[in-house]
């Protein structure tokens, strides 16, 4: 690549002061394509998009699902919820932290531990309905912990109580995320004529769980921006 770009700079000596620009122009993009293409995680990604539009996406692929790329994204989301109250900025974090963590944690878990060549689509598809139960009562667990780590034992099991429970809480906003994946995976990945092999239908499913964590994340202020004062009387109940 040095001799090249020798042989460009010699060539740029003998033209004329604006075809030098020009030139250093054109030479200065190609330096930074070839800098931004020789990552290796720029070439892996590259890669994986062009196989899936030419219809080669193949397991090892799946490790570079948006699923996971995103992690910091919608960390960075979270982090930036504010509510009026800062026990209610912090309970609401936190809750969603922990969906964040157990959902790509729990993804990739279900990517490295399976072979998906010998598992038939019907399997498959229980295989992902039963993970999805898992990683809703997994990720609870977690943020219940989480509340009663940082508010104590007692309050924390009450503000997670209120927050889930409540009507309008995460149990009832996520009953129509949960059967959309589910409808997904029973109607769509089972069923359906478009899918290749299994490859093709974990990209789909990952993408669904993708679509959820978004939905939970972005919409987390907005659902519950009405629950004022409740979160301060049970962090505080003698204030």
């Amino acid at each position: 690549m040095e001799k090249i770009f020798d042989k460009l700079m010699s060539m740029l000596d003998k033209m004329p002061v604006y075809m030098q620009l020009i030139g250093l122009l054109i030479i200065s993009f190609m330096v930074m394509a070839y800098k931004i293409f020789s990552n290796e995680k720029v070439q892996k990604s590259i890669i994986a998009r062009l196989q899936k539009k030419i219809g080669k996406l193949t397991e090892s692929d799946l490790s570079l699902h948006r699923l996971f790329d995103r992690k910091e994204v919608y960390q960075a989301a979270i982090n930036n919820i504010k509510f009026n109250s800062s026990n209610k900025s912090i309970v609401f974090r936190k809750i969603l932290t922990s969906k964040l963590e157990v959902d790509i944690r729990m993804a990739r878990e279900f990517l490295e531990k399976n072979d998906f060549s010998k598992i038939d689509k019907n399997t498959l598809c229980s295989m992902m309905i039963t993970q999805v139960n898992c990683m809703v009562k997994t990720y609870e667990a977690k943020a219940m912990e989480e509340l009663r780590m940082y508010f104590g034992n007692l309050i924390g099991q009450n503000l997670f109580d209120f927050v889930m429970n409540n009507p309008g809480g995460f149990r009832e906003k996520r009953v129509d995320r949960l059967n959309r994946i589910i409808f997904q995976i029973d109607e769509y990945l089972r069923n359906s004529q478009i899918f290749d092999n299994n490859v093709e239908r974990i990209e789909y499913f990952f993408t669904e769980i993708q679509y959820a964590l978004r939905i939970s994340i972005l919409e987390a202020e907005k659902m519950f921006d009405k629950l004022n004062g409740e979160i301060d009387k049970i962090v505080l109940p003698n204030d």
